[in-house]
C-alpha cells in the first residue's frame, strides 16, 4: 500500500512539473515589430544630419509597410493565436489529424506574412547599406538581429549548468 502511494505521488509530481508551452504570439512569430528611429540612430551612431534624415525616412517607410501588413492580417493572426493556444492547452486530447491541420493553418497564414516582412527588411537593409559606412551598417545589423532575438520565447535553462561529476577519474583531468 505504501509503495502504491509513493508511486502515485511520484507520477503526480512528474505531471505537475511537466512544461507548459509558452503562449503563442503570432505577431512575434511573423516577425512584426517596429523600429524606434531615435534608438536606431543612436545605436548605429549616425552623425550626419543628411544621413539621419534619410535613415528616418527609410525607417518610417518600413514601419508604415509593416503596420499596413499587420493591419491587413490582424484578424487572421488573432484567430491563429486562439487556435494554437487552444491546441497547446489540449495537446494530449487532440487527434493527430487536428494537429496536422493546425500546423497547415499556421503555415498558410504565417508564410506570406513572413515573406512580406522579409522583403521589407531586405529593402531597408539595402537602403542602409548604401547610406551608412561599413561600421555603422554592422552596428545596424547587430541591432536588427538583437530585436529579432527579443521576439523569440525564452528557453528554460536548467538551473545547474555544470555537468554531474564523472565516476571516471580520467574525465576530471584538466590539461
Amino acid at each position: 500500500m505504501k509503495k502504491l502511494v509513493v508511486v502515485l505521488l511520484l507520477f503526480q509530481c512528474v505531471f505537475l512539473m511537466a512544461q507548459t508551452p509558452p503562449e503563442f504570439i503570432a505577431n512575434d512569430v511573423a516577425g512584426i515589430f517596429y523600429y524606434n528611429t531615435d534608438e536606431v540612430i543612436k545605436e548605429a551612431r549616425i552623425k550626419s544630419d543628411d544621413n539621419k534624415n534619410k535613415a528616418i525616412v527609410a525607417l518610417k517607410d518600413y514601419n508604415a509597410k509593416v503596420k499596413k501588413t499587420s493591419f491587413l492580417n490582424s484578424l487572421k493572426l488573432k484567430e491563429l493565436e486562439v487556435l494554437v493556444n487552444r491546441a497547446n492547452k489540449n495537446f494530449n486530447s487532440i487527434s493527430d489529424d487536428e494537429k496536422i491541420n493546425t500546423r497547415k493553418k499556421v503555415q498558410d497564414v504565417l508564410v506570406p506574412v513572413i515573406d512580406s516582412i522579409k522583403s521589407y527588411e531586405k529593402v531597408l537593409n539595402e537602403n542602409f547599406e548604401n547610406l551608412l559606412s561599413k561600421k555603422q551598417n554592422k552596428r545596424w545589423l547587430k541591432l536588427q538581429k538583437r530585436k529579432k532575438k527579443e521576439l523569440l520565447p525564452e528557453q528554460k535553462r536548467p538551473e545547474n549548468n555544470n555537468p554531474p561529476p564523472s565516476m571516471n577519474r580520467r574525465n576530471n583531468r584538466r590539461f
